[in-house]
């Protein structure tokens, strides 16, 4: 469905423990560690589902399933604003 790349601006395990908590604070869950993992998120349109890998200090994001309302360019903001947010 989607695919796209977010460069990590921290540690990558303190990135997916933050990611792992603001998934969660919005009724999703994301499974997996610092090497990859998969992620679903209840939005307002219905759920998302997705992978990640990461290598490096690059996240590799792939949207698997999503609403069709919800729009890919949408989807991508938020993750990446996720990935990249810093406390």
């Amino acid at each position: 469905m989607a695919l796209f790349d977010v460069q990590l601006q921290e540690d990558p395990h303190a990135a997916i423990d933050r990611v792992k908590t603001l998934i969660a604070q919005h009724g999703g869950r994301l499974e997996g560690d610092a090497s990859g993992g998969s992620f679903e998120a209840m939005t307002p349109a219905g759920m998302l589902r997705g992978a990640y890998n990461i290598v490096g200090q690059l996240a590799k994001i792939d949207i698997h399933d999503k609403p069709w309302t919800l729009p890919d360019s949408m989807i991508e903001k938020v993750l990446r604003e996720y990935f990249t947010k810093q406390e």
